[in-house]
């Protein structure tokens, strides 16, 4: 067992480990569906390599400094390896008035150790919403303002996450006009909803969505917005101010225009624009045990310290400094 844990434990396994970690982690970030052993393996087998020579080796035991910063290490690496397991990352749309609903959310990365039933608890509606552009149309500060499960208001930014359940959620450039739509099918059944657009200004020339109805009927919707956004001056995107739109519906060939309030009848039921709203979109991250990694890097980078400081004699010169010195008799002087 012993003569296992020292092969385990040999140095030339971490740099192998390491260029095999890299390898990973640049394989990953080119691959549009990377494989999680990419990632996984390496900090296993650095986590093992890691273990086994804290095991083995006396010099850490004799020195507190040098087997606390391995110790957290270890805990780093761990974490790390589970976090990457666990984590979850995606996206989505919520339009103003709308409740957040974990089923719309789009994964872009999610790990096999990852809850999906977690995002239940991340309850909000989404309030108020207003981006600032300078000009040329280019982005700077994105305010948003949700209302929480318990009644409270939050507002935050791209820097300044929401966090509800463990899950951040930062705003993103995607943002844009959503038309609010009611179908009524053939027996007056009603059904609320959103239809969201592309993401404007960037797309303020293609406000077009194909969409198909509860009864299966398929339509092409255009959202005509009226005056372009100014692109020689700064001007705010603002949900509380909305512009008096316009729906160009296409149904089997044929066009109509509808003004907020009006009907259409279809196949298989009606639908009425209501007006229009504004959409967020939103970047949903988690990594378990952040906090708690960043706590035992801090540690482990004070054990180093300590060791250093130990090792070039700082600490004991400061001891030595102030105390009385005796002679041969053992008197002091």
């Amino acid at each position: 067992m012993t003569t296992w844990i020292g092969k385990l434990a040999s140095l030339r396994i971490t740099p192998l480990a390491m260029l095999a970690l890299a390898i990973g982690v640049f394989t990953s970030y080119r691959s549009e569906d990377p494989h999680l052993l990419w990632i996984a393996a390496p900090l296993a087998a650095l986590a093992m390599n890691l273990l086994c020579a804290i095991l083995v080796t006396q010099r850490f035991r004799r020195d507190t400094g040098l087997l606390m910063f391995h110790i957290c290490l270890l805990a780093v690496v761990t974490l790390a390896a589970y976090g990457y397991l666990a984590q979850f990352r995606g996206r989505v749309e919520i339009a103003v008035g709308q409740q957040f609903q974990p089923e719309q959310v789009t994964a872009v990365t999610r790990g096999p150790l990852h809850n999906d039933d977690a995002l239940l608890g991340a309850q909000f509606v989404q309030e108020a919403l207003r981006v600032n552009f300078a000009a040329g149309l280019f982005r700077e500060q994105t305010r948003s303002r949700v209302r929480l499960a318990s009644g409270e208001q939050w507002e935050f930014g791209d820097n300044v996450p929401l966090r509800l359940g463990g899950y951040r959620f930062y705003t993103s450039s995607n943002k844009g006009y959503s038309a609010l739509l009611r179908w009524t099918d053939a027996n007056g059944k009603r059904t609320l909803g959103v239809v969201n657009f592309p993401s404007f200004p960037f797309y303020d020339w293609n406000q077009i969505k194909a969409w198909m109805t509860p009864g299966n009927t398929p339509l092409n919707l255009q959202l005509e917005l009226g005056e372009k956004p100014p692109r020689d001056k700064a001007w705010s995107l603002d949900s509380r101010v909305t512009p008096a739109a316009q729906l160009a519906v296409d149904v089997e060939g044929r066009r109509t225009q509808l003004h907020r309030g009006d009907t259409l009848r279809i196949r298989g039921g009606s639908l009425t624009f209501l007006g229009t709203r504004m959409w967020m979109g939103y970047t949903v991250y988690f990594f378990p045990l952040l906090n708690l990694l960043f706590a035992c890097a801090l540690v482990g980078v004070a054990g180093l310290g300590w060791y250093y400081l130990n090792r070039y004699g700082v600490l004991t010169a400061r001891l030595a400094v102030g105390r009385p010195q005796r002679n041969a008799r053992g008197a002091a002087q």
